[in-house]
């Protein structure tokens, strides 16, 4: 919804499902509002280095969540 993207991925799919129209997603988001937001539970190690190689940096915590900002 509007600039936030979010994804839950299972185990068993890591490193296999991204795929070139998802970068359009985020392209997208950038292109309509400025910028992408997604965030993921603060300590979920996985999912912050995830992020952080799509180009997400870190923005702040709060409630049990790390947000994370492009463009």
């Amino acid at each position: 919804k509007g600039p936030e993207l979010h994804a839950c991925i299972q185990p068993v799919a890591f490193g296999r499902w991204f795929c070139r129209q998802h970068f359009k997603l985020v392209a997208k988001a950038i292109a309509d509002y400025g910028y992408a937001l997604t965030s993921t539970t603060t300590g979920n190690v996985a999912g912050a280095a995830f992020v952080k190689r799509l180009g997400f940096e870190k923005t702040t915590e709060r409630d049990g969540l790390t947000i994370y900002k492009k463009g």
